[in-house]
């Protein structure tokens, strides 16, 4: 069941680092290569949560989960983005993958930002991600650029931008 989050308050943090945790994991890795891997997983951890602590300081930020029995099985960000509407962080858990959590997810946020109004939603997508471009393009989402620009401005030759319109 799709569960859209706009405020850290409706949050659990705790379901969201599981969420997380693979991703976690390998940033603590990178991170913090000199200390042991369970405290590489906390300060990855202590990490997500001050970023997530940021992006709902942007009143049009959220998160979209799809949820069921109180496990966030596949979690995503929304936030502004150029002309439209920025998706990432999209993540299941290793042990949900393959189930397609992810495509419910994502073309549930689709069905709910086209009932608002029409919206361009952007993603940027590792090149190497063959499960995540599978997804978007499943999804309806087409190849815009062969390079990402981030919201900070920085460009990455390693990812794609593909672009959806509600």
């Amino acid at each position: 069941m799709l569960k859209i989050i706009r405020s850290l308050g409706d949050l659990d943090f705790r379901l969201l680092a599981d969420a997380y945790t693979q991703s976690c994991q390998e940033q603590g890795k990178l991170n913090y290569p000199d200390y042991p891997a369970s405290q590489q997983l906390l300060m990855a951890e202590q990490e997500l949560y001050g970023a997530v602590k940021c992006f709902f300081q942007d009143k049009n930020a959220f998160y979209a989960v799809w949820q069921s029995d109180g496990r966030y099985l596949s979690v995503l960000r929304m936030e502004p983005y150029q002309d439209g509407l920025l998706l990432e962080g999209l993540e299941t858990p290793p042990e949900e993958r393959g189930k397609g959590y992810a495509k419910q997810l994502v073309r549930s946020v689709i069905s709910v930002l086209s009932q608002q109004e029409k919206v361009l939603i952007y993603s940027h997508i590792d090149k190497k991600n063959n499960a995540s471009l599978a997804v978007h393009r499943t999804c309806g989402f087409a190849l815009l650029r062969d390079y990402a620009v981030y919201a900070d401005g920085s460009v990455s030759h390693n990812a794609y931008t593909m672009q959806i319109s509600t």
